[in-house]
């Protein structure tokens, strides 16, 4: 049964064996209409040729009297005779037609054939009449001879005056009953017309009603169908739509897709076209080819979701007051083919900005967790008392630049504020680093990074220092849990009596493990020798300067001067660089702090290039100023040969540290170089010795 139905059209069924009946019906009725009507034909052919009979039996009668009056031989004896031959030859030929069936001519002179007449009333008739007719048919042969015999004709004429009325009687109700039976059959086609036509009319309205019903039952199923994906496209978060060839989107998508990207959508509208004002053009040109190979037969569809290069798209929204909303989208597409073949694809859209805040959370999370434990495995490691002064000096250092922030009102007061903070930041940035809490020497590089688009701008904004702000505040909240940790480490440290370190010992472990990180992150290779015999004599403030000043001539030589292995060794020199950093103190009671590298050496035509790249000077200007000028230009804040910044040189702060810490102990900079072959910083100072000793490094933590 359902491979019947299956064959007959599936759920079309019933109309198509409806409509099949309907023709069956009609193609029934026409067959027996045109088989009756063909009786019909042939019977009345029948009746007409059965009242012919009656008119040849009443012209033999004339014809015999009128030869019986005329002379023979003579024209209306010869015609009379004619006639009466074709007369008698044309009802007997008609008459065995209707008894035996046979070919006759009929009424309009054309032949026909007559069917052996089967009714019997017909057939009682047509004997009656033969029985009659045979023996006037020989005595009408005699008489129509060209010599009849003698009374032949008489005899004839007699025969035939005294059975003609039976014979006319016969032959009338031969044609009578013939029209009776054409009648029954026209009768009987009618019925089966009839029959037909209202079976045929039954199976209309069936086919009728069957369709219309089937056809509202379609509607209400599509209309239901339609309207539950409807509500699901109205219900989920998710933006769900069609695309096809031509990256146009179908006529049904869910409302969320035009709630995510904020834009009323139509229908058939280009995809990448809703995209163009919030994404950029990198991401748009992927999207495009990328779509483009969803509808590539031969690549695999696992890899097209492999290779998806929109699961997370950023985007930005314009808002009212100029600024950009950013979000996260993500895009995934499923093929949809029909017989086969690629007809669309299916896409959803969805914001997963919550989602990458939270992964964002997440890895700061863990992040800041690894830092800690890393922080605190490095206080457990090195000098409390030294962690305790960073803090100290750290925190400090940065409530003056929040002060420095709170104070600065206009834009001329902006730019002087980030040129007042930078080299604080700076120098925290060079101090973690020394001591090996890289923590807080990454987090102030982010400020650094933070605060570089604004170094040398004219117009700043206030609101500009946000960023900078939120990142101080964390470092702040940052140092309060250090010095929790501290705390804690402090304790330890005093219940195993760690004895303190001396300053010269931990400085040249400091700096030495400083100057191998800084190596170690710029490719270099280089041995740092330290002497600092004058350092423990050495009052705490003037300590704290003289520290971070060797940090930044350290660093300095490292990333400045002293060259990558390979262009040491080009150059004829071995491939570990060396710097020395030496503090002494002279008879007249004068400190001459020196650093000195063997490395690269200060170039003044680098120099030139790079204040004239700068825009700081004109060529002009720069042509009037000698090399030992040009060379001491490097001191000026904001300025550095190194076109990539990193997190330990290109941000022009370090030489103007120096500078600035230089004079803060009241000494002199002096700098000798030669080009290729050393670079060494100077510095003299007049610092009076230490008035006491100095205090253990568990009090200063505490």
């Amino acid at each position: 049964m359902f491979s019947v139905k299956r064959v007959l059209g599936g759920k079309y069924a019933d109309i198509v064996l409806a409509i099949a009946l309907f023709l069956v019906f009609d193609l029934g009725v026409l067959m027996i209409n045109f088989y009756t009507s063909y009786q019909i034909s042939s019977e009345a052919v029948a009746i007409n040729l059965a009242g012919r009979q009656r008119m040849l039996s009443q012209r033999m009668t004339k014809d015999l009297l009128e030869m019986q009056t005329a002379a023979p031989g003579g024209t209306i004896y010869d015609k009379a005779r004619r006639e009466l031959v074709a007369t008698t030859a044309m009802f007997d030929t008609t008459l065995e037609a209707f008894y035996r069936g046979g070919a006759v001519t009929d009424t309009n002179g054309r032949p026909a054939v007559l069917t052996r007449e089967a009714d019997p009333e017909a057939r009682h008739l047509l004997e009656t009449a033969r029985g009659i007719w045979l023996p006037l048919k020989r005595a009408i042969g005699d008489a129509s001879r060209d010599n009849p015999a003698a009374g032949a004709l008489n005899t004839a004429a007699g025969l035939l005056i005294a059975h003609n009325l039976e014979l006319l009687k016969l032959m009338n109700g031969l044609t009578t009953r013939l029209a009776a039976l054409a009648q029954d059959k026209a009768s009987h086609l009618r019925a089966i017309q009839t029959g037909g036509i209202v079976l045929a009319l039954l199976n209309f309205a069936f086919i009728l009603f069957h369709f219309i019903r089937k056809l509202r039952r379609s509607d209400a199923e599509a209309e239901t169908a339609r309207r539950e994906t409807t509500e699901i496209l109205d219900t989920v978060n998710e933006g769900f739509f069609l695309l096809d060839r031509d990256m146009r989107i179908g006529s049904q998508y869910s409302r969320a897709l035009s709630e995510i990207i904020r834009k009323p959508l139509s229908g058939e509208e280009d995809f990448i076209h809703l995209f163009e004002d919030i994404a950029d053009a990198e991401t748009l040109g992927v999207a495009r080819e990328y779509l483009g190979l969803l509808f590539e037969d031969r690549i695999r569809e696992r890899l097209t979701t492999d290779l998806n290069p929109l699961e997370r798209v950023e985007v930005h929204f314009p808002r009212e007051d100029g600024a950009f909303e950013t979000r996260y989208l993500s895009l995934a597409f499923t093929r949809v083919y029909v017989d086969g073949a690629i007809s669309h694809v299916l896409g959803s859209l969805s914001d997963i900005t919550e989602q990458v805040r939270l992964e964002k959370e997440v890895e700061l999370a863990n992040k800041r967790s690894q830092e800690e434990v890393e922080l605190l495995v490095g206080l457990l490691k090195g000098d409390a008392a030294q962690t305790a002064e960073f803090m100290q000096k750290t925190e400090q250092g940065l409530l003056s630049v929040n002060a420095l922030l709170k104070g600065s009102q206009d834009t001329a007061g902006h730019a002087q504020t980030v040129e007042n903070i930078f080299p604080v930041i700076h120098a925290i940035k060079g101090d973690a680093f020394a001591i090996g809490i890289d923590a807080f020497g990454n987090m102030a590089h982010e400020v650094e990074k933070a605060l570089m688009p604004l170094r040398g701008a004219r117009n700043i904004a206030g609101t500009q220092f946000l960023p900078v702000t939120v990142l101080l505040n964390e470092m702040l909240a940052r140092i309060r849990l250090v010095r929790g940790l501290l705390d804690r480490v402090t304790d330890i440290q005093r219940s195993i009596g760690q004895p303190a370190t001396a300053t010269a010992e931990r400085w040249t472990r400091e700096l030495t493990g400083f100057a191998a990180r800084v190596a170690d992150d710029l490719g270099r290779q280089v041995a740092l020798e330290v002497a600092l015999p004058a350092l423990d004599d050495l009052p705490a403030p003037a300590l704290q300067k003289l520290r971070d000043m060797c940090i930044q001539l350290v660093r300095n030589a490292v990333a400045h001067g002293i060259e990558p292995p390979e262009e040491r060794i080009a150059s004829g020199k071995p491939a570990t660089g060396k710097v020395r950093l030496k503090l002494d103190r002279y008879p007249t009671g004068e400190l001459h702090l020196s650093c000195r590298d063997d490395g690269r050496g200060i170039s003044p035509a680098r120099i030139r290039a790079s204040l004239l790249r700068s825009g700081r000077y004109s060529a002009e200007q720069l042509d009037e100023l000698s090399d030992k000028q040009i060379v001491m230009k490097i001191f000026e804040s904001g300025f550095s040969t190194n076109d990539a910044p990193d997190a330990h040189s290109g941000h022009g702060a370090g030489m103007d540290v120096i500078k600035q810490l230089a004079m803060a102990l009241g000494g002199r900079l002096g700098l000798g170089t030669r080009p290729g072959r050393f670079a060494e910083f100077r510095v003299q100072m007049e610092l009076e010795t230490a008035p006491a000793a100095v205090e253990p490094a568990v009090r200063a933590a505490s």
